[in-house]
């Protein structure tokens, strides 16, 4: 069986699900009367229509659901074209729920899709890690960030950059390995950890400090005066930093 998937905004792809040679969109040989209209909506620069609140999507996507149909009818049972659209979305967990609808079957599977959190809420969640080129934090999203928001002292940005230049200079990149004993003999996750109290005094209430630790496989959330709790490196805290942003929020509302 051959599928043609298509989505508002991404090039049209095809799949023939009994493996082999695949074939291109252009061996579908589309009528033209059914591709134009279709491409046409595929490609339309609408302001704002991959950003999760867009509230305009249902109505685009249905027209481009009823182009999909024209064209099935018109390629009959060549191949079965797969549309999929926005259903719904979530702001207690900022995701959005999709539907994947083959219209020459009928047979429809749903599936929701994390979305980027804003960056206000991203921020809140600083997560230490050192990568190359001195590159140390990022957010919930795992996104690189400077020292901007949440601010902090440049000095200690710039301590912290040389910090995982160390580890840069211990990673063989050829090789894809990490010399853990000369990072363990400098003391490196014990400097880290220090760079984090202090990035977490810098910062106070206004995000949660995560450093990973280089040479044990656990997360740790740092306290000001150096004091840490320990999860588990894969804990997710997108969550939290979801909910701790709408308490914020809710706080700043005036009193009845």
């Amino acid at each position: 069986m051959i599928e043609l998937h298509i989505s508002a905004g991404h090039a049209w792809s095809v799949w023939k699900t009994e493996g082999g040679l695949q074939p291109t969109v252009e061996s579908l040989a589309i009528p033209p009367e059914f591709a134009a209209p279709l491409k046409e909506w595929t490609f339309r620069k609408v302001p704002g229509i991959h950003a999760p609140t867009f509230a305009g999507r249902q109505d685009f996507d249905a027209e481009g659901r009823a182009l999909a149909i024209e064209l099935q009818r018109g390629v009959s049972d060549r191949f079965h074209v797969n549309f999929r659209h926005w259903v719904s979305f979530d702001p207690k967990q900022w995701r959005t729920l999709w539907s994947e609808e083959d219209l020459q079957s009928g047979n429809r599977k749903e599936f929701w899709i994390e979305e980027d959190v804003p960056d206000e809420v991203a921020v809140k969640v600083l997560r230490i890690f050192p990568d190359c080129c001195g590159a140390y934090l990022w957010d919930v999203d795992g996104c690189g960030i400077g020292n901007e928001a949440p601010a902090f002292p440049d000095d200690l940005d710039e301590r912290f950059t040389k910090w995982s230049e160390g580890w840069d200079a211990h990673y063989d990149t050829n090789a894809m390995k990490l010399d853990k004993a000369a990072l363990a003999a400098e003391g490196f996750d014990e400097q880290g950890l220090a760079l984090a109290a202090e990035l977490k005094r810098a910062v106070g209430e206004a995000a949660k400090v995560i450093y990973y630790c280089t040479l044990r496989t656990a997360a740790l959330e740092v306290m000001g005066d150096g004091t840490t709790i320990e999860w588990p490196r894969e804990t997710d805290f997108r969550q939290w930093a979801l909910d701790h942003a709408e308490r914020q929020d809710a706080s700043q509302l005036p009193a009845d």
